[in-house]
């Protein structure tokens, strides 16, 4: 969808009113961060038309999961047009900082999105080698014949660190132990590629060897659940 003219995605996204629907907010809400980091992609096809509309509900008190989706299509849009960054940094700030939230965990929700995508929009190159850093935690934990056959399929160091960090098994709306949401930050290693460049390739995908099973889909249905409240480290 790089270079593909979107005008009609943008159209029919600001033909009607935003009330449980954005861009990306079908898939944020399945609490996958695969699907929370390809949602953000997705969002920034949709472009500057309809930043007036997410800033709307980052504004809202909606559900915090809401906000979450609306930072994180921001981001996204901002990292795709990078003449639109000061701007739509300077709205998330001023929509953020309207709100003086008067719960501990909602307050440190709102902080942990505004730090997100500060770093994301300022300094995209620490936000890539933290998703990067986050993919290579992730290979070390592999056998050590899994992480031969990743080396051995060609990819580079750097793209199975960021395809691991993508297929992560962690809900999309997790808070790290920086206070920040890993999906945010790996916007900016992948927001301007294509979509085929944070998919394993096939000998890949066998190296790694993972497959979906009703526990996956059971932890993700549990989530979905419980999208309204903040809990923990979490965006709920």
């Amino acid at each position: 969808m790089l270079g593909a003219n979107t005008t009609w995605l943008s159209d029919m996204a600001t033909s009607f009113p935003w009330l449980n629907w954005t861009p990306s907010f079908a898939l944020v809400r399945e609490r996958v961060m695969g699907l929370t980091i390809r949602a953000g992609w997705a969002a920034a096809a949709f472009g500057e038309p309809v930043v007036e509309k997410y800033l709307k509900v980052l504004g809202d008190r909606r559900a915090l999961l809401q906000r979450f989706d609306a930072a994180l299509g921001l981001t996204a849009i901002a990292l795709r047009q990078p003449r639109l960054r000061f701007e739509i940094l300077r709205d998330v700030q001023s929509a953020l900082a309207r709100e003086q939230a008067s719960d501990q965990e909602t307050r440190a929700v709102l902080e942990a999105l505004l730090r997100s995508v500060i770093v994301a929009l300022t300094l995209p190159d620490r936000a890539i080698r933290e998703t990067c850093a986050r993919g290579a935690r992730l290979i070390a934990r592999r056998a050590p014949k899994t992480q031969r056959a990743l080396v051995s399929s060609g990819m580079s160091s750097a793209s199975i660190e960021l395809i691991a960090a993508i297929e992560e098994e962690r809900d999309g709306a997790d808070i790290d132990e920086q206070g920040m949401f890993p999906a945010i930050l790996a916007l900016a290693a992948c927001v301007r590629s294509p979509a085929d460049a944070f998919y394993w390739p096939r000998q890949a995908a066998q190296a790694i060897g993972n497959r979906w099973h009703p526990g996956k889909a059971r932890g993700a249905l549990r989530l979905a659940r419980a999208q309204s409240v903040p809990s923990g480290a979490t965006v709920h």
